[in-house]
């Protein structure tokens, strides 16, 4: 019950995170219709091409035991080498059938994924060979609709070799009264015939399985509700870590900010509610910029800073506000302020003793 209703919950598409996850694992769709289809058209091929040639080699290294078989020694040395030898050439001869048939399956593989190295099918899991689970596979909805799709592709088959085979029964018995030759003729005309026809059928039942196989597997990763927002959690974030990160962000800025203020050349303050500590060189810069800015209690730890530092604090309710609100930290003041700030500072600087500077004019764009 706990699997059906896990199953219900299962809604979501998967997405290509997910996919890429079980590519890793060697979960691919992949269809068998379609390799056989392949191995089929190999064979077709190797019959079409191979069979002449390899008859009569075929015919000449079993002609000596067929024909005169006393000519042979059948002590144990001598017995064990012809056999040796006939085999190996046996084997060399039939090798580019096998091996036509085996690139074709190859194919047949590559045309449906790129190849893909895993090592977790490799991973012993005891649960595989597990009699119970492999009944449990073997009774599952996709063990039985795996079973008649198997009773359903001999059927067709088999219906198509009685409709290609059945026209051509009355050659059966004449192909008695033949040469080897002509036997074999015969038989390759049948053989060509009988493939090509299950070639025809079974392209239709490879393209059909290989849809149900993306189908199945896209059904079986699906995710749920929960699951997609875990999973776009671990891909953007957590949010608690992000906001844990941007207070890190925020408090190093606040100090690098407070370790501005001794420098500044004086706090503008609200009294209570804001302060923009301002520094100005002349030499350097175009216009007054502002080092450090709060509000509440931060203007208040600005302005005990500045009391430390011997920084003047200049209490202009309206031109705190003003820069408070308009002014970024390490930014020059806008064009607007100059006016308020040019007083503020000649102000401090001729309680310091020093001749103030107005601030340069803004260049032309």
């Amino acid at each position: 019950m706990a699997d059906e209703q896990d199953a219900s919950q299962k809604t979501e598409d998967p997405s290509q995170r997910r996919i890429d996850e079980a590519e890793q694992e060697g979960n691919i769709a992949r269809s068998q219709e379609l390799n056989y289809w392949f191995m089929i058209v190999g064979a077709t091929m190797v019959v079409v091409l191979f069979t002449g040639p390899m008859a009569r080699r075929v015919t000449q290294l079993v002609a000596p035991f067929l024909a005169s078989p006393d000519d042979i020694a059948t002590d144990p040395g001598n017995l064990g080498r012809v056999l040796f030898d006939l085999f190996t050439s046996l084997g060399l001869t039939l090798l580019p059938a096998l091996a036509v048939v085996g690139l074709a399956g190859l194919a047949g593989t590559l045309i449906q994924h790129r190849p893909v190295i895993s090592f977790e099918v490799l991973v012993p899991n005891l649960s595989r060979l597990s009699p119970l689970n492999g009944l449990k596979r073997f009774i599952s909805p996709r063990g039985g609709l795996e079973f008649v799709k198997a009773l359903l592709k001999l059927a067709v088959i088999g219906g198509v070799v009685v409709t290609v085979i059945w026209p051509k029964l009355d050659i059966l018995p004449l192909m008695m009264t033949y040469d080897v030759g002509a036997i074999l003729l015969t038989a390759k005309s049948l053989a060509v015939s009988l493939l090509t026809a299950v070639i025809a059928i079974m392209l239709a039942v490879a393209g059909a399985d290989m849809f149900y196989q993306k189908w199945s597997l896209l059904r079986s990763l699906r995710m749920s509700k929960q699951e997609v927002r875990d999973e776009a959690k671990q891909s953007d974030g957590d949010p608690a870590v992000k906001a844990r990160i941007r207070a890190i962000r925020n408090d190093r800025s606040r100090r690098r900010m407070m370790a501005a203020v001794p420098e500044a050349d004086v706090v503008v303050t609200n009294p209570t509610h804001f302060a923009v500590a301002l520094k100005y060189d002349s030499a350097t810069m175009e216009a007054p910029k502002v080092v450090a800015k709060g509000q509440d209690l931060l203007a208040l730890r600005i302005r005990e800073i500045a009391a430390e530092h011997k920084v003047p604090i200049v209490e202009n309710p309206p031109l705190a506000r003003a820069l408070h609100g308009a002014c970024e930290i390490d930014r020059e003041i806008p064009v607007e302020h100059y006016r308020a700030v040019a007083e503020v500072i000649g102000y401090v600087m001729r309680l310091k003793g020093r001749s103030p500077a107005a601030p340069r004019q803004p260049r032309p764009r």
